[in-house]
């Protein structure tokens, strides 16, 4: 009855273990499906010097003296600075709400749906560019 038990709780820890490694991030299943990692020139010119609006309602102007200021999910005004890794990452920081945190993101191109799709350092969707117009038309 012993080794049954072992052998039965064996056989769950490999079924778990098998199971929880098939599990892909939405990193992985964009690069699989085609999606591809824009370069940092290519982010800059998404970015610098225009407004973008995201799948999340946030709005945001990205000047390109490396400020960056719109409206989040919550109201009020956020005011930060942006910038771009060699490696393509648009970072964020210096906000001056406490509830907005600094981060650096990947910014895919979605094959599928034609669609820039950005992503977290752990490989999860942090939103859909949804929007992105020349300057500053909301006057942020």
């Amino acid at each position: 009855m012993r080794r049954m038990t072992g052998f039965l709780n064996l056989a769950l820890l490999v079924t778990l273990a098998l199971s929880t490694g098939a599990c892909k991030t939405f990193e992985q299943s964009m690069q699989d499906t085609g999606g591809m990692q824009l370069s940092a020139n290519e982010v800059k010119q998404i970015v610098a010097g225009n407004t973008m609006t995201t799948s999340r309602g946030e709005t945001y102007f990205f000047n390109s003296n490396g400020t960056v200021s719109g409206r989040g999910q919550a109201s009020g005004k956020n005011v930060g600075k942006w910038n771009i890794t060699t490696d393509g990452k648009l970072c964020t920081s210096s906000w001056n709400n406490q509830y907005v945190p600094s981060s650096c993101s990947k910014v895919y191109y979605d094959a599928r749906s034609q669609e820039k799709r950005v992503v977290d350092d752990s490989g999860e969707l942090f939103y859909t560019i949804t929007n992105v117009v020349p300057g500053n038309p909301n006057n942020f």
